[in-house]
């Protein structure tokens, strides 16, 4: 089945209504991924709201980058008709601003990436410097301006769709901030490399912030790459399969979700450990002894 974007105007005009009808395997897929990875970031939101032992800066990174996915994934049963009304009735305005604003908060997730790898590589190569203590001490501050950015780039985003002036700023945004997080990321590779190979005191405590890094890369890497030539795709595809390609692509990214939650939960014992008591789940052994661990510490 096609993709079928009809309307009552060949104008496209924003005042008329547009009716959208998705395939139904696009339809079943859309709901599993906005079902899943919107349990999993509300999942990890809660059972680091709920545990003070969780309350440090780089789990309160995590938390705003699953906020920015929750705006996502939480629309997407209305936005991809998933619950399969006759006809899924759209303004362009309304659909203009959730899909411009849905790459504003993909921004805003690279953001916090950017941050955690930062944060990741200060603290474990540069960590009795000063730019690490800014660091420990200005985590709100840094989250605070990380907002501020994206609100106003909402509001940019949002005006200009209700006024029929709707620009690439959104995707650019989006394309931009992905390029700087790889950049970003090949460098802080190859410095962790050289680091390591020079020194024999420097210990890495964690690859946690590092791997969810590289896991988000992935993610979205396929999404990315279609943007970046999609005057290519369009001219040896058809628009049908445009379609499918950034939308397959896209709820590839969102996954990314499921994918967070997993990796904390395996290779993070704190979390791992938060989850299972707040789901009242039985604890392993060697778990139980390091939580004992950590709370005769708390207590020193």
């Amino acid at each position: 089945m096609d993709w079928d974007f009809n309307t009552t105007n060949e104008t496209f005009d924003t005042e008329v209504i547009h009716f959208v009808q998705y395939p139904l395997s696009t339809r079943i897929l859309g709901g599993f991924v906005s079902l899943f990875s919107t349990t999993s970031n509300l999942i990890i939101i809660l059972t680091i709201c709920k545990f003070p032992k969780l309350h440090s800066r780089i789990y309160w990174y995590i938390v705003n980058w699953c906020i920015c996915n929750v705006f996502i994934t939480a629309s997407m049963p209305y936005i991809y008709n998933i619950f399969d009304f006759e006809t899924l009735v759209i303004d362009k305005k309304l659909f203009c601003i959730w899909q411009e604003n849905s790459f504003n908060f993909l921004t805003g997730n690279q953001f916090f990436v950017a941050v955690i790898i930062l944060d990741w590589y200060i603290n474990t190569f540069a960590n009795q410097r000063s730019c690490s203590l800014r660091c420990r001490n200005n985590y709100k501050t840094i989250i605070l301006a990380v907002w501020i950015f994206l609100m106003i780039l909402i509001l940019i985003t949002t005006f200009l769709c209700i006024f029929d002036n709707s620009s690439p700023l959104s995707v650019l945004c989006y394309g931009f901030s992905y390029l700087g997080i790889f950049f970003l990321f090949c460098i802080i590779s190859l410095l962790r490399c050289f680091k390591l190979k020079r020194s024999s005191i420097v210990v890495e405590k964690s690859k946690l912030e590092f791997r969810l890094a590289f896991s988000y890369f992935i993610s979205w890497l396929f999404t990315t790459l279609y943007l970046f030539n999609i005057k290519a795709f369009h001219k040896y595809f058809s628009p049908t399969t445009n379609y499918m390609i950034l939308e397959l692509t896209t709820l590839l990214g969102l996954s990314h979700a499921i994918v967070l939650l997993i990796i904390l939960y395996v290779l993070d014992r704190s979390f791992r450990i938060c989850v299972r008591t707040m789901f009242n789940l039985p604890i392993g052994d060697s778990d139980i002894e390091f939580k004992v661990k950590q709370d005769l510490l708390d207590i020193l």
